[in-house]
This record gives C-alpha cells, sequence and structure tokens, in this order.
C-alpha cells in the first residue's frame, strides 16, 4: 500500500495492533474508510495478506465477546457473579 495516509489511520507508536484494529473498526464510517482499506492498513501493519473476511470475522467475534462481558457485569444479568 505505502501511500501518505491521514494521521487518524495510522497506528501510533505506542498502540497495540489489537487497539489498532479495534479503533480502525470502530470508527471507520467516521474515518469514512471501507472494509478493503482496513484490510490493506491491517495487512501492511501485520505483514499478512490477509482478505477482508477475515478480519472483517475477527471484528464480528471480538463484538460478540466484547458484549458479553459487557452484559455479564451488569448487576441483577443472570451471568453475573
Amino acid at each position: 500500500m505505502n501511500i501518505s495516509l491521514d494521521h487518524e489511520l495510522q497506528r501510533s507508536k505506542d498502540e497495540s495492533f489489537d487497539d489498532y484494529f479495534i479503533r480502525l473498526h470502530t470508527n471507520k464510517h467516521d474515518y469514512k474508510i471501507d472494509k478493503f482499506v482496513i484490510r490493506d492498513l491491517l495487512n501492511e501493519e501485520s505483514g499478512e495478506n490477509y482478505s477482508e473476511s477475515k478480519w472483517r470475522k475477527d471484528f464480528a467475534q471480538y463484538r460478540r465477546w466484547a458484549d458479553f462481558h459487557v452484559n455479564k457485569q451488569k448487576p441483577g444479568s443472570r451471568n453475573c457473579r
């Protein structure tokens, strides 16, 4: 890819890859990027050559488990310890 990126699309020095991955997916509408741009950015950062589908499915799993974790922590939840 190696193009000049908007600052917001670049991974910051202290940002983990996972944080970068989540930030791109979570803010794609604000950044006005699509799943293909995200694929290119993540592949470049990771050194991989994955399809957009792989990255999108990973994010869907993240959302599933993040939502579960948040709901589990709510008082009165059957899952709350």
